[in-house]
């Protein structure tokens, strides 16, 4: 998991031309297997150079580059009507072999390999392999606690190091969690091992919007439904939704997303909340 709000800027300075490649600055280490075939090392003095110069997007073939040598992907020849948007030549009907060949040779590690991956990529899908990699890692939520890691070993430390701090459940059956106005959130771990957050979003004078979200990095399937109530006298508030993956707590309720949100005066009138929790999850189709 790019995002296009962080793209990296690039000076016309920083364009790649096919002769970038071989100038690059690398240091090689050739070692033969007993079989013929030798692996190189390389160290590129500017990684930049394999992604495309319009959209920033790491470059995936077919790569074009037009008579001056600047290059674009496929997509963004299509975009700008295969014109080069540096200099305005005809683009996208000379293939840069070179480039394409480099890049498909390219084997990167997970840059979760610290944490346990073991995956050797290209170049081109190393970002699409994090998004969605197993071994990707999740802040423990106990307050001064650093421990980080994938969610399995997390979940073996909340449930050995933190034992007293956390509720647990079973998916399917309603259970009460009771907790202080003023508390942050609840870490829930299910017979499972699976981690929730009920979280209480609040300020100072203002109403209480409260959350389920799950601890993990993977979205889980089938998904992981809620439904929170509150009862306060002859009054009753009910809400349900999809708990959220978040990878660490968060400390407001993120833009956009909806809550129970219990009003300004029940929360002040009260010391604690008790909310009946329901988590489940959503049957296959």
């Amino acid at each position: 998991m790019a995002n296009c709000s962080n793209k990296r800027q690039r000076t016309p300075e920083g364009l790649v031309e096919a002769g970038d490649l071989l100038s690059a600055n690398k240091e090689v280490n050739k070692s033969g297997n007993g079989n013929g075939s030798n692996s190189m090392s390389l160290v590129l003095g500017d990684p930049e150079l394999l992604d495309c110069n319009i959209c920033l997007e790491p470059l995936t073939p077919p790569v074009f580059q037009c008579k001056n040598g600047h290059i674009a992907c496929s997509s963004c020849c299509s975009k700008y009507n295969n014109t080069c948007s540096y200099c305005s030549s005809p683009i996208g009907d000379i293939r840069c072999l070179i480039i394409e060949k480099f890049i498909d040779s390219i084997k990167l590690h997970c840059r979760y390999s610290s944490h346990g991956c073991k995956e050797l990529l290209c170049y081109n899908q190393k970002s699409n392999h994090e998004e969605t990699c197993i071994c990707s890692p999740c802040k423990c939520p106990i307050s001064d606690c650093n421990f980080l890691a994938p969610f399995e070993p997390l979940s073996r430390h909340i449930q050995g190091k933190h034992s007293s701090a956390r509720m647990e459940f079973t998916f399917g059956k309603t259970f009460s969690v009771c907790f202080r106005t003023d508390s942050p959130f609840v870490a829930m771990q299910s017979s499972t091992g699976h981690l929730f957050l009920l979280n209480n979003f609040r300020k100072p004078n203002s109403d209480s919007a409260i959350t389920v979200a799950a601890l993990g990095t993977i979205d889980p399937k089938p998904k992981n439904l809620y439904r929170l109530t509150l009862k306060v006298g002859d009054n009753k508030l009910e809400f349900s939704s999809s708990a959220k993956l978040v990878n660490e707590r968060q400390e407001t309720l993120p833009k956009g997303e909806y809550s129970l949100t219990v009003p300004c005066e029940i929360v002040e009138s009260l010391r604690f909340l008790k909310l009946d929790v329901y988590i489940y999850r959503q049957k296959a189709n």
